[in-house]
This record gives structure tokens, sequence and C-alpha cells, in this order.
């Protein structure tokens, strides 16, 4: 790290010598790092059924990550801001005499999947200045997020944003490439002297580019409303398109909170495959409703994505899931260990996925400004289930799950802190019954599930 922070000292340093006009440029950063360590009991299905097939040992492992933002600023109304990730990986450890992660520097790091992949990834970078009363951002910045962590995949995007007040709303508006196809791609798109069918010349409108607009209006400081509507654009289909329409609400009331989203995504694709067209919605919502008194609070929240009742591909609603950012249970949602995560369901026997509802109980206690305990009970089942996905031919059940975690935050020092939590996840009957997992008459593959994961959290 201290290489590192060497060669961007000397490398601002530079920028100032080659630009003296510059004299108030100056580098801030904000970020975090977090050392983790994760046990889980076993795994929800054994292997498959009879003696030594079972799932009954622990898997247990550490990891760790940093991530840093910078914003370099240019002067009072211009900045560079970046992006950087050190270290987001499993403590792993190769054969004698090899680097730890030598197995996972392949091409897939190189193509922007830095998840136990890269020592170091700068993975965003993009600059923004004033323009017509508002702020334009150009470059590679963050994407995929909107109000609430519901139904969020934060990733990186190469897009041209613009932001501006007016009187009391904030709007915006975001072009955005998701995918290139033509153009200097992997070094090729450049000007030649053989051309090629199908080089990147013969390829002008085949990208995937997306649009959006979207307002925060505040009603008043006790109601705010968030609405967006993105547009897909397949231009490599014949009259493809994908659209969404979020809106994120927020109302509060003395020691009352209400926060929620509800969503509706559509795809349309006409002459996908002769005179077949795909023209279908998936709705999705979350809420969270909770009372704030003293330094307790209590809550009660639900979540509901839309799954597909059809074998039928074009009847497919499975468009989206909750999301990789929303994690609010350890064992079933959330990123180092959760069953669903990210997830639009189960298989339920139809085209897509089952979908997802769900409901819990929240709570936590300020002991002191330094300590806090929390607790959730949460209930998910799915949304759809079909015949024929019980082993017997019937219909297996749509209770995926009861999870109940208990939390523990200390701040011992200055931005340094210390987390632990404890879950345990009884099975639903859906993992007994489903065909698709090697159930059979008398045989019931499902385990209970409990783990823990706790960790050092350094904060800036």
């Amino acid at each position: 790290m201290k290489k590192f922070l060497l060669i961007l000292t000397v490398t601002v340093v530079a920028f100032c010598l080659a630009a003296p006009a510059m004299a108030e440029l100056k580098l801030t950063t904000k970020g975090y790092m977090d050392v983790t360590g994760i046990t889980l009991n076993s795994n929800i299905l054994d292997r498959a059924a009879g003696p030594g097939n079972t799932n009954d040992s622990a898997a247990s492992w550490y990891q760790m990550e940093m991530v840093v933002d910078t914003t370099l600023h240019i002067n009072d109304k211009v900045r560079i801001f970046g992006q950087f990730t050190v270290l987001k990986r499993g403590w792993g450890g190769g054969a004698f005499g090899t680097l730890e992660d030598t197995a996972n520097a392949g091409a897939a790091g190189l193509n922007g999947n830095y998840r136990n992949s890269n020592n170091f990834w700068w993975e965003r970078l993009y600059m923004s200045f004033p323009l017509f009363g508002g702020t334009l951002y150009v470059g590679r910045m963050g994407g995929g997020g909107w109000a609430y962590p519901f139904q969020d995949a934060e990733d990186n995007r190469d897009r041209i944003k613009y932001v501006r007040k007016v009187g009391h709303i904030v709007v915006l508006g975001v072009i955005e490439k998701l995918a290139e196809a033509d153009g200097a791609v992997n070094g090729f798109g450049a000007l030649t002297a053989a051309p090629a069918i199908g080089d990147p010349f013969d390829q002008s409108h085949s990208d995937l580019d997306a649009y959006a607009v979207g307002a925060i209006i505040p009603f008043s400081k006790n109601i705010i409303y968030k609405p967006l509507l993105y547009y897909i654009d397949f231009q490599a289909a014949s009259d493809a398109y994908q659209g969404i329409f979020m809106n994120g609400l927020m109302i509060k009331a003395g020691p009352f909170k209400l926060d929620a989203e509800i969503n509706y995504r559509w795809v349309e694709w006409e002459n996908l495959v002769g005179t077949r067209d795909r023209d279908e919605g998936q709705w999705s919502w979350w809420a969270d409703a909770g009372v704030t008194f003293g330094p307790a609070e209590i809550a009660l929240g639900t979540f509901y994505v839309e799954g597909t009742d059809s074998v039928n591909a074009w009847n497919n609603k499975s468009l989206w899931g909750i999301g990789a950012e929303f994690q609010p249970l350890l064992l079933l949602t959330s990123e180092d260990c959760g069953l669903l995560w990210n997830s639009a369901g189960v298989w339920n026997g139809s085209s897509g996925f089952s979908g997802l509802e769900a409901y819990y109980l929240r709570g936590a206690y300020k002991i002191s400004d330094a300590m806090k305990i929390s607790a959730i009970l949460g209930y998910v089942q799915a949304d759809e289930m079909m015949r024929a996905t019980h082993y017997n031919g019937g219909t297996a059940s749509d209770e995926l799950g009861w999870e109940f975690d208990m939390g523990f935050e200390w701040k011992f020092m200055p931005n340094i802190k210390y987390v632990a939590e404890f879950a345990y996840l009884w099975a639903g009957d859906y993992w007994g019954e489903a065909a698709v997992y090697g159930n059979a008459p008398g045989v019931d593959l499902s385990n209970d599930v409990w783990g823990m994961r706790h960790m050092l959290v350094i904060e800036w």
C-alpha cells in the first residue's frame, strides 16, 4: 500500500508541475476496508441420498477488500472522480512457490470481473463540470441503482449524466453504453486496409444502449418521491427493447418512517423467431415501515418479485431479481453467503423463475454511542409454483424458509468498528419436495443451516 501511495503522490506532484496554473489542485478520498471471517455449518441440501452424501460439515473462510473513492479537485468547479478496489478476494493460497491468486488472474479479471480475480483494479474514472446551470458527468461511473438498495445492481457504466436543480426539484438525464459491438473494441475497429464481412464496420447498429430520465421531488422535507424511467435499446434485434419504471417514496411523520419502492419492467421483442413476439412485464416492490422511540427502532417490511407461471419462453416474466445490493438476510440474501442473493426466485417448472414474496420484522437498540444490537426475523416463499415440480408429479411447496439473524456492532475506535452476526435458517418444505434436487418418496435432502460472520471495518 505504501508503494501505491508513493506512486500516486508522485503522479499528483508531476501533474501540479505540468500545470502550474492549477495552484489549488488537491486530492481527497473516502472509502472503507474490511477483513471478514465467515462460517456455515452445512449446506441446505445433501449431495445425494445415502450414507456419506450429507453436507453436515462446515465451510469456513476469510476474505477482505478495500474500496477507495478519489476526487481530484482541478479547480472550484472541475473535478475528476475515480474508484479503485484492492484485494477483493478470499484468502486462498496456492501450491508452494506460487502466488495466492495465480489461478484467478486470467482473462475473467481483465474483462471487469474483479471478484476473486485482482489485487488491484481501477474501476471508475470520470470528470464533471458545470454546464447550463447544472453539472455534466462524463466517463466510466457507477450505475445500476436508484432510490433504495432494492433491485439495485451497482456496476460500472460508460455514461454521460446531466444533473440540474429546477426550483426544489432535482432532475437528471443519462445516456450510457451497456455493450459495444463496433468501434475500437479489444483493439479492433480502427481504419483497416483489409475489410471483411463481420468486422466492426459491419456491426454499426449492434450495440446495447440505455437512456434514463429521473427526478427527486421533495413535496416537503417529510415526503420525497423519486421516479425514474429507464429504456434499453437492443440494436442487434428487430424492434427489441426493455423499459423500467422505478418509484421510490419516503414518508416521515414524527417517530414513524416509511420507505418504499414499486417498480415495473417490461420487454417488447418483435420478430425474434419468425412471427412470434415477446410482450411481458414484471411487477416488484419493497416497503419498510418503522417507528423510532429513543434508542430503539422496530419495523415491519415486505418485498415482492413477480414470478413466471408458463413453460412458454415467450411468456417469461423473469426479467430481474431482488438486486445485488439488497441484502436484508445473511443466509438468504447476502452477497457473502446468500442462497437467493440477487435472485429472481427458484426453479418452479416454468420457463423462468418462481419470483419471491417475503415478510420480515426487524429491530435495533443503541446501547451507547459506540454499541448497537439488531435482529431480524424473515419469511420467504415463492410467488409462483407450477404442477409437476413435486417428485410425485404434483406441486411442490412454495415455502422457501424462515431466517432469524442477530447482530452486534461496536465502534471501539474512531473510524473502526467490529461487527458480528449470527443467523439461523429453517429450510422450507420446497427444498425437501422439489424434484429437481433429487428428492423422492421417503427422501428429504434438505437441512436447516446456521452461520456466522464477523468483520473489522475501517471507514473514512
